[in-house]
């Protein structure tokens, strides 16, 4: 901006920005649907319930031994995954389609790339 606009800018402000406008009583309706104190009293409560319930969980967790559940969860998946990697038969795949599959990929990307709007 040039100084002659800050100027202008400033002197509109001192000329329009002192000026009362009347609300027809709309800020003390406002004023008045604000929380109150029961509205504070009320989220507090609702705050001490969300800890009591979280610690009501955690200690059902541990209590149950949920830990070992957790472990033999993680361990099935990580057989299945290994199972399910080790059976996938790549005879038929020669060098000449996984080489189309990567170009295949680059070009696709170039063309995001270049057609994205960022």
């Amino acid at each position: 901006m040039t100084e002659n606009e800050d100027k202008r800018i400033i002197s509109f402000f001192e000329e329009y920005g002192r000026n009362e406008i009347p609300d027809d009583g709309f800020s003390q309706r406002v004023m008045r649907g604000l929380p109150s104190s029961d509205y504070v009293y009320k989220q507090r409560l609702n705050r001490i319930w969300t800890a009591v319930c979280a610690i009501a969980g955690i200690a059902l967790f541990v209590l149950t031994d949920s830990v070992a559940v957790l472990k033999h969860l993680a361990a099935n998946f990580v057989v299945d995954v290994f199972t399910s990697a080790i059976s996938i038969d790549v005879s038929g795949v020669s060098f000449v389609m996984l080489a189309m599959m990567f170009l295949t990929f680059v070009y696709v990307a170039i063309y995001n790339m270049i057609t994205s709007d960022n």
